[in-house]
C-alpha cells in the first residue's frame, strides 16, 4: 500500500507547558517528529460525540500515515503546521490497524 500522503508537513513537538501570569504561552517546544498528512477543519456539530471532553475541544483533525507513536511522549504535544500551533488532545490508531494517524486538535495560536 502506498500511503494516503498529504498537503501539508506538520512538525510535532512536546510543550515544557509553560504560560505567563496571563495566560500567554511562554513554553518551549522540543522537537518529536515531522510528518506529512491532511489538516481538516472540525465542525462540532456532531452531536454524538459531544458528550467527551477531549471532542469538545477539538477544533481541527489531522490525518497522517501510520507510525508508531511508542517513543513519542505522552504528555504535553503540540503540532505545529505553517506556523500555526495546536494542542494535541488525542492520537488514535482507528481500529488498530497501523495504517493511519488521527489526531484530535485544538487550535491555540
Amino acid at each position: 500500500m502506498g500511503g494516503i500522503g498529504g498537503n501539508v508537513q506538520a512538525y510535532l513537538k512536546q510543550s515544557n507547558g509553560q504560560t505567563d501570569e496571563r495566560g500567554i504561552r511562554g513554553e518551549v517546544l522540543t522537537d518529536v517528529t515531522t510528518l506529512v498528512g491532511w489538516l481538516d477543519f472540525a465542525s462540532g456539530q456532531d452531536r454524538r460525540i459531544a458528550s467527551s471532553k477531549r471532542y469538545e475541544d477539538t477544533t481541527h483533525v489531522f490525518v497522517c500515515d501510520w507510525q508508531d507513536t511508542a517513543p513519542w511522549p505522552s504528555e504535553r504535544l503540540v503540532i505545529v503546521i505553517a506556523g500555526r500551533t495546536y494542542t494535541v488532545n488525542h492520537i488514535d490508531d482507528p481500529m488498530g490497524l497501523h495504517e493511519q494517524l488521527e489526531m484530535l486538535l485544538e487550535f491555540v495560536g
